[in-house]
C-alpha cells in the first residue's frame, strides 16, 4: 500500500503570530481507545499490533487501557504501521466532524479513520484563513425511488452547471458543492470509499485510487450524493441497503443522464450496431463497463437480453484501438482538491506552513523541490526571531 501520510511534523499551526494546536486528549485511556480503534480498523489482534510496533502483547493491553503511557518513539512507530498521524492518536477531533460520525460503528475500517484525518486537514485550513469554500451545497432529501434519484441527479447537473457536458467534470463539480474530494492509494482490502460532513455546506470525500477508474468516479459521483443527502455517514459502499442503491441511482444518473444518453446513441446508431456505441458512450462518459450495460438496460436503450449478452463480454484492447478510443486515467492517486493544494502553497510561501506540514498536506501531488520560493519575512518576525535569540 502507498504511504498515505508524512508522519514526523506535530499539528502545530503558526498563523498571525499566534498558535493553533489541536486540543490534546485528556487522558491517557482516551489515546488507549485511539489505538483500540486504530489496531479494530486494521483487524489486528494485540499481539500483532505488538509484533508490528515492537512491544509484547501485555504492553499494548495495558496502553489500551490507559495504564501504560507511550514514548514519543512508540508513538511514531503506531504511526508509521497503522498509516494514521502521530496528532490523530493524540489530539481530540473537531466537534463538528465527531459530531456527523455518530453513525460510524465502533469497530470502523481504517479508511474511516482515514478520511476524519483529511476533515481535520480541510478543517484546519479553512480556521488558518488559507481555505475559503467558494461553492455551495444544494440540499436535497434522500430519494425514495429511482426516479427521484434521476432528478436530483438532474438537479445536482444544474446546480454545478453540466447539463451539457460530454463528460461530467467530477472534481470541478464536488468543488462546486464544497465537496472536498481526495483519491488516495489505499490496500485493496480497504472500502471504495468514504464521506464526512465538517458542518451543512461543507464535507469531504476520499476515494480508494487503487480502484480502476470508472469505478473510482463512480465512488465520488455516489459520495456526492451523501453529500447533497447529508442522510448519515456511511463507510462501506457495498452495504446492500435501499438508501444505497437509490444513491447508486443518482450516481449513474449523474455520470450518464437519460437525455444525453439517447441522443449520443442515436448519433452512433446503437440501435443497429449496439457493441461500438456501448463502448464508445461507456469511454466517453468514463464509467465501468458493467456499469454502462446495466444503466443503458435500465432505461431501455439496450433490451434486457441483449444488455446480459455485452455485460459479459467487456471490450478489448483492440477494440478501443480500432474505435480510436483512449481510456482517461480519472482520479488517480494521489489527486486532491485544487483549492486545497492551491491553499497550501500559499500557506507556505507566506511561512504560515512549515515544509513538512505543507508535504503532508500535499499528499505527494507536489515534490519539495517544486514548493515556490517563500516569501521575505516580515520585519517583525525578523525581529521576533532576533529577540528570542538573545533571550537565550
Amino acid at each position: 500500500m502507498c504511504a498515505l501520510f508524512a508522519r514526523s511534523v506535530p499539528l502545530i499551526w503558526m498563523v498571525k503570530d499566534t498558535e493553533m494546536t489541536a486540543a490534546p486528549l485528556p487522558t491517557w485511556q482516551a489515546v488507549g481507545a485511539r489505538v483500540t480503534q486504530a489496531r479494530s480498523a486494521l483487524g489486528l489482534t494485540q499481539a500483532e499490533l505488538g509484533s508490528k510496533v515492537g512491544l509484547g502483547r501485555t504492553v499494548i493491553a495495558k496502553i489500551e487501557h490507559g495504564n501504560r503511557t507511550l514514548s514519543a518513539l512508540e508513538l511514531a512507530q503506531l504511526a508509521r504501521v497503522t498509516d494514521l498521524p502521530i496528532d490523530w492518536f493524540v489530539t481530540e477531533s473537531p466537534p463538528v466532524v465527531a459530531s456527523h460520525r455518530t453513525a460510524v460503528p465502533r469497530a470502523t475500517r481504517l479508511v474511516d479513520l482515514q478520511v476524519e484525518v483529511l476533515a481535520r486537514e480541510v478543517l484546519q485550513l479553512i480556521e488558518a484563513g488559507l481555505l475559503n469554500p467558494a461553492g455551495s451545497r444544494i440540499a436535497l432529501r434522500v430519494p425514495r425511488n429511482v426516479a427521484e434519484a434521476e432528478a436530483t441527479a438532474d438537479k445536482v447537473l444544474q446546480h454545478v452547471g453540466q447539463v451539457d457536458e460530454d463528460r461530467v467534470d467530477l472534481a470541478a463539480a464536488a468543488e462546486a458543492l464544497n465537496l472536498f474530494a481526495y483519491s488516495i492509494a489505499l490496500a485493496e482490502s480497504q472500502a471504495d470509499g468514504a464521506y464526512v460532513a465538517i458542518d451543512a455546506q461543507t464535507g469531504v470525500a476520499l476515494i480508494n485510487g487503487c480502484r480502476p477508474s470508472g469505478r473510482r468516479r463512480f465512488t465520488l459521483a455516489h459520495e456526492i450524493g451523501h453529500h447533497v443527502f447529508q442522510d448519515e455517514y456511511v463507510v462501506d459502499l457495498d452495504v446492500d441497503t435501499s438508501t444505497e442503491r437509490l444513491i447508486n441511482a443518482f450516481a449513474i444518473h449523474l455520470l450518464v443522464p437519460r437525455e444525453a444518453l439517447r441522443r449520443r446513441w442515436e448519433d452512433l446508431d446503437g440501435n443497429n450496431d449496439p457493441r461500438p456505441a456501448a463502448i464508445v458512450i461507456a469511454a466517453e462518459r468514463g464509467v465501468s463497463w458493467t456499469a454502462f450495460c446495466s444503466h443503458a438496460s435500465n432505461l431501455g436503450v439496450l433490451d434486457r437480453p441483449t444488455g446480459a449478452v455485452l455485460a459479459d463480454t467487456p471490450p478489448t484492447a483492440q477494440e478501443y484501438a480500432d474505435f480510436g478510443i483512449g481510456i482517461a486515467d480519472a482520479l488517480s492517486p494521489s489527486t486532491i482538491p485544487e483549492s486545497v493544494k492551491w491553499a497550501v502553497l500559499r500557506g507556505y510561501r507566506r511561512h504560515l506552513l512549515g515544509i513538512g506540514r505543507a508535504l503532508e498536506l500535499l499528499h505527494g501531488t507536489v515534490l519539495e523541490d517544486d514548493l515556490p520560493r517563500q516569501d521575505g519575512l516580515p520585519l517583525e518576525a525578523l525581529a521576533g526571531e532576533l529577540r528570542s535569540s538573545q533571550r537565550e
